[in-house]
């Protein structure tokens, strides 16, 4: 499944995956996910979270609402590499994606999406 930031070419050669850290932002968060989700052990990638508002605060939580990681949206992409502030590998688990704005218009620190991380 191709998302809106990714694109794959074929020539003679093989295939080439290009994949971009942006993304276009949303009006508001109705529309927010993540992926891949679930998160599989072998899976080393980035974790995607689209559809944001431009420039969003982004904080994931673990399921006892501590945060492991935060920052600021690209564009409507947030990308997370699936470690706690750290550098460590997060433990298996669900998270939870907040995301706010600054205009105050919407999503003031409103769960946006869940991420299943299985290692």
């Amino acid at each position: 499944r191709l998302m809106g930031s990714e694109m794959c070419i074929r020539d003679s050669y093989g295939l080439l995956r290009y994949s971009s850290m942006t993304a276009p932002a949303a009006t508001d968060y109705s529309d927010v996910y993540a992926y891949p989700n679930p998160v599989k052990p072998d899976y080393t990638g980035w974790i995607s979270i689209v559809n944001l508002m431009d420039n969003s605060l982004v904080k994931i939580a673990d399921a006892s609402g501590n945060v492991v990681y935060s920052g600021r949206s690209n564009g409507g992409m947030f990308t997370w590499d699936g470690c706690n502030a750290s550098g460590s590998r997060v433990k298996s688990g669900v998270y939870y994606v907040f995301a706010s704005h600054s205009d105050g218009t919407s999503g003031n620190g409103d769960v946006v999406a869940k991420i299943l991380i299985m290692n």
